[in-house]
């Protein structure tokens, strides 16, 4: 609905917005199983930024991952919608993030493969650029001692765990100190 309501406006005259947007959304709850209480959290992603725990060994552990043609999954869902071609190429395109194809002589960018907006791409007949999440549901049997929501900008330089022990290395008495160090990472 979110997706349905930014393609109409985008698509006023005066705006003709083509922006995108990505999306990760997480919620922790409990439940109990055979008379534990365990933790779980839900995740719905949708483009390219992901969750990372800490857990209490300090290691990191991706959650989600970014849905891009990099993704296999995403890759074979896209080579899908453009026509089945299960061998399309993709070539990175000089000095962007940017994946390139061609389809029917038509040149195409893609950056990320679900998002909300992108009115360009979505207006197209292949619909491989979808706003529909990846939602998964993650059992944690121990609690973990911190979550990272992280922009692509930072998990294209930083690996999960440089991440991770940034946060853990500069967590003084808030959250504010550890961020700003990736952030400026």
């Amino acid at each position: 609905q979110v997706d349905k309501e930014w393609l109409e406006i985008a698509a006023h005259p005066k705006k003709e917005w083509t922006d995108g947007c990505s999306a990760n959304v997480a919620l922790m709850t409990s439940q109990k199983i055979k008379g534990q209480n365990i933790l779980k959290l839900i995740t719905c992603n949708l483009g390219d930024s992901v969750l990372i725990l800490c857990g209490r060994d300090g290691k990191a552990q991706r959650l989600t991952d970014p849905l891009t043609l990099k993704n296999t999954k995403e890759r074979m869902r896209v080579s899908e919608a453009l026509g089945g071609d299960k061998n399309l190429e993709f070539e990175q395109a000089p000095d962007t993030k940017l994946l390139t194809t061609s389809v029917n002589k038509e040149k195409l960018d893609i950056k990320f493969t679900r998002c909300f907006g992108a009115r360009p791409f979505k207006l197209m007949k292949s619909k491989y650029i979808t706003a529909t999440p990846v939602i998964k549901t993650h059992l944690l049997t121990d609690a973990p001692v911190f979550a990272i929501l992280v922009s692509s900008s930072i998990s294209q330089v930083l690996r999960d765990q440089e991440i991770v022990d940034l946060c853990l290395n500069n967590f003084d008495d808030d959250a504010t100190t550890a961020a700003k160090k990736v952030s400026r990472e």
